[in-house]
């Protein structure tokens, strides 16, 4: 690769061809982004070879340019990490790694594969956002800068796809990269890692033969999961429909060894669903939980998917929690939590002992 311009050449000192490309004005930022950006590269290889198989990243160059625009970008074509800083706009060194780790990882989304984008962009930006947050960072939900909250939209993510010229800018954001990571993970969590190491492995490898979209995902995946996810697909990227997961009809008795907690969860909202998890938590730790399989669709007559369940609490002095791993796009605001003693307390027999007390 050849850098035009006032440039200094930075060794990663990694053994291989990579290298950092910075103007003279940044000298005093070379020794921290070498070191930062050395442990970005070393952990993402780590997670696409090590863990997930697929090729190691053996070339690389890092530049950051200097632009007339307030503004950051990034691109991220094999072999390249273009950052692009605007002049008139702070350094923030996080910013600029995080925009790093998530070009870096289009080396491998799409990788060699070539993309029809106005169906399988999501299977790029998506991707790229699932494994930076998730795996790389361990930060997820992706709700922190460069990507934040999820924000229900009346686009679906395919309609965005195909119309992506004329979408605001903020819609391709939410539906592409934030929701593509969500469901990147929920289809994660339903078919296993091992399917989904497997499919990606499949997916992205050279695209010798021709355009791949998500048809060809989705075939691939049912493929190697053994499953039938059509519908799984065409509620999450054809429809704008977001899921509303809550608790309900809780109830706690006194049993042997414990509290049983009895409850139903619902999802007001249907569409294809994780396993949901009802997790006893205290300071922030589970200490019990039991995974919820929603029917595939809702009960003859019913309009919400159903599933009761049941869980043991060691006390009163606990927090039942809905999702605490954040495996579900859930726009719920309330009816995610509920403290056992309060559950308690509202039962006649439990409203009984506590006015007793508190006589």
């Amino acid at each position: 690769m050849i850098v035009a311009g006032p440039y200094r050449r930075v060794s990663f000192d990694l053994q291989r061809d990579f290298a950092l490309w910075v103007l003279e004005d940044d000298a005093a930022l070379v020794d921290s982004l070498v070191y930062d950006i050395r442990k970005i590269v070393t952990r993402t290889n780590e997670v696409m070879s090590a863990d997930m198989g697929m090729p190691e990243l053996e070339k690389l160059h890092v530049v950051k340019a200097s632009v007339p625009v307030k503004s950051v970008g990034g691109k991220g074509p094999v072999g390249l990490v273009l950052v692009k800083w605007g002049r008139e706009t702070a350094f923030q060194q996080d910013m600029f790694l995080r925009t790093i780790t998530h070009e870096l990882l289009h080396h491998w989304f799409p990788g060699p594969a070539d993309l029809d984008m106005a169906t399988a962009l999501w299977l790029s930006e998506g991707m790229a956002t699932y494994f930076d947050t998730w795996y790389v960072r361990g930060e997820w939900p992706p709700n922190r800068p460069p990507y934040g909250q999820y924000q229900p939209s009346y686009y679906s993510m395919s309609a965005v796809m195909a119309n992506f010229a004329r979408v605001p800018g903020t819609m391709k954001k939410q539906e592409v990269y934030i929701k593509g990571a969500w469901v990147v993970h929920m289809l994660r969590r339903i078919i296993g890692d091992e399917a989904f190491q497997r499919a990606l492995r499949r997916f992205y490898a050279s695209g010798d033969t021709g355009l791949k979209g998500t048809a060809e995902f989705e075939r691939i995946v049912e493929e190697e999961s053994g499953m039938e996810l059509e519908h799984f697909f065409r509620a999450w990227l054809d429809s704008a429909t977001t899921p509303e997961v809550t608790l309900e009809n809780l109830n706690v008795r006194r049993v042997p060894g414990g509290w049983r907690v009895c409850g139903t969860v619902t999802n007001s909202s249907p569409m294809p669903l994780p396993p949901v998890i009802v997790a006893v938590m205290k300071d922030g730790n589970q200490v019990a939980s039991t995974a919820v399989t929603l029917p595939y669709t809702p009960a003859e007559g019913e309009k919400v998917q159903r599933a009761d369940f049941e869980v043991i609490a060691p006390s009163l002095f606990f927090t039942l929690v809905l999702d605490p791993e954040h495996d579900i796009l859930n726009i719920a605001k309330s009816g995610r939590s509920a403290h056992l003693l309060f559950v308690w307390a509202r039962h006649p027999q439990g409203m009984a002992v506590l006015a007793s007390v508190l006589i």
